[in-house]
């Protein structure tokens, strides 16, 4: 069956979506300094004020929205699914967040704390729901996204030195070689990592040893996630494309569909669907599978 995209219209600049707590689709709005809610049948159920340029967001370990704000001063929030701002912590090194169209990640990591990446410092840091925070050294090279891997280690893309660098807990890290501008990236059903990019316009299978294959798409590649069946699926904003590679892929096995504007970050709802924001297209996608 062809995948079906429904377009629904928000305010403006929709950058990053996560499924919520309580069901419904939230995703930050960089045009308007708010964080919006949308149901799975694509109504708008609120727009929530923020201070300022709302990036990343994901579902903080203890069960609330966080999400990464501010070029200037920037900070980590905790939101609660009414949309009262609950915890706003400011990050030690000012201006440590790019703008949306660089997007820092922000998510979960191996230790229970909220790890992030810091795009202008070369920084990844953590805090915890508490406020307390800790930085590593500027040892990245425009890191990116991030994710926790395997065994226990935190993944980070390096979009200014084309590599992947596996981080432990303790501090120490390894790098490891994939096409240039790596974007965003999951960890596989099949235990490879699989990274986008935004410069070559490739998907990269990336093992743990370092081993690469390369998959050429139609455009600029952003967002990425796994579906249910353990899919990936990546936001190919160049193009404006939604793609696709099976988890067992082994050569010419990309697809890609049509959705007329252009994806930025994707993720999977609680409906079991592909959700999407467009910056450039003020819509949220939903994307049945």
């Amino acid at each position: 069956m062809t995948p079906t995209a429904y377009l629904y219209t928000t305010a403006s600049r929709p950058n990053s979506i996560v499924a919520g707590p309580d069901g419904k689709m939230w995703y930050t709005q960089y045009g308007t300094n708010a964080v919006g809610k949308m149901s799975t049948n694509g109504t708008v159920l609120g727009s929530y004020s923020t201070t300022d340029d709302p990036g990343s967001i994901t579902v903080g370990p203890d069960g609330n929205l966080w999400f990464l704000q501010g070029t200037t001063t920037s900070s980590v929030v905790s939101m609660s699914t009414s949309g009262t701002i609950l915890k706003s912590f400011t990050v030690p090194t000012a201006s440590a967040f790019q703008a949306v169209t660089v997007p820092n990640s922000l998510t979960t990591g191996p230790d229970g704390n909220l790890w992030f990446s810091e795009y202008n410092t070369g920084k990844i840091a953590s805090v915890t729901t508490q406020g307390v925070f800790s930085e590593s050294q500027a040892v990245y090279s425009h890191p990116e996204g991030m994710i926790t891997g395997l065994n226990g280690n935190l993944v980070v893309t390096n979009t200014n030195s084309a590599s992947v660098s596996v981080v432990s807990m303790n501090g120490s890290y390894s790098n490891l070689t994939v096409p240039t501008g790596p974007t965003d990236i999951v960890v596989g059903s099949d235990g490879n990592f699989w990274v986008t990019s935004k410069s070559s316009g490739t998907l990269t299978r990336l093992s743990p040893t370092g081993t690469v294959t390369n998959y050429s798409t139609n455009g600029t590649l952003r967002g990425i996630t796994l579906d249910s069946a353990g899919n990936v699926w990546f936001a190919d904003e160049g193009g404006s494309y939604i793609g696709t590679a099976a988890y067992n892929c082994a050569s010419s096995c990309i697809t890609e569909y049509s959705i007329s504007i252009a994806p930025f970050s994707i993720t999977v709802g609680s409906d079991g669907n592909l959700w999407a924001a467009s910056i450039a297209s003020n819509k949220i996608i939903k994307f049945v599978i």
